[in-house]
């Protein structure tokens, strides 16, 4: 068993966030992590930008617009996620209850008596027309208590299939939470290497035209052309 590392609390092996506090808990180590972040991007871990050729900043800027694309994605699925576990499911799981069931055999009982005291007189006849009254309501009864029943289950079922896929949705969604501070975190080491305001795919796709027509002859003077 883990344990959280906000909390304390013990954690299951295959947990992925805390029930206790909810931080979350990536399945790799922290060291495993930092070695994805320290990974180098087509081998321009450590050049300035400045320092590198035509092929090479088209390479490096490349590689930061397939990131920031793959961020994008993932933002994409996230908010589609938390919309999905947002939505309030308006379906009603209320159990049935017998009388829903139960109702046509108490009218058509009560219509059987109305026909024999209409159409006979005798005593004998009311006997009769009374029992078949009181048959019907008890054969209705155990039909509605059947039919009830399954009602009833069904409605349980349903209601358990929509609890298990939220918390599917809730699980995939702190998955991909995860998946993306790790891109983030990966991302940094190497949008850090040119400004800010051109941290974006347009700016980056740009440079990289002007690279490949010869405007620029590398990274950091394609990106100060940029108007």
């Amino acid at each position: 068993m883990k344990t959280c590392t906000n909390c304390g609390k013990e954690l299951a092996d295959n947990a992925l966030f805390c029930l206790a506090c909810g931080h979350a808990w990536a399945p790799e180590s922290t060291s495993a992590v930092a070695g994805e972040a320290e990974a180098d991007v087509n081998g321009q871990e450590s050049e300035s930008v400045s320092e590198m050729s035509v092929e090479e900043s088209i390479s490096f800027a490349s590689s930061l617009i397939e990131k920031y694309k793959k961020l994008q994605e993932i933002d994409k699925e996230i908010r589609h996620y938390e919309m999905s576990t947002n939505r309030v499911d308006e379906t009603d799981y209320s159990e049935r209850k017998i009388i829903n069931y139960w109702w046509p055999s108490m009218i058509f009982a009560g219509i059987i008596v109305l026909l024999g005291a209409m159409i006979t007189r005798s005593d004998a006849g009311l006997i009769v027309t009374l029992s078949l009254a009181a048959a019907c309501i008890v054969a209705g009864f155990f039909i509605a208590l059947k039919k009830c029943a399954r009602a009833n289950e069904i409605i349980r079922l349903r209601k358990q299939c929509s609890i298990d896929e939220k918390t599917e949705k809730i699980q995939k969604l702190q998955d991909l939470k995860i998946t993306k501070r790790r891109h983030a975190e990966n991302l940094y080491k190497y949008e850090k290497k040119i400004p800010a305001k051109h941290r974006n795919i347009g700016d980056l796709s740009k440079a990289c035209e002007l690279l490949r027509n010869g405007t620029a002859c590398n990274l950091e003077e394609a990106l100060k052309n940029i108007k």
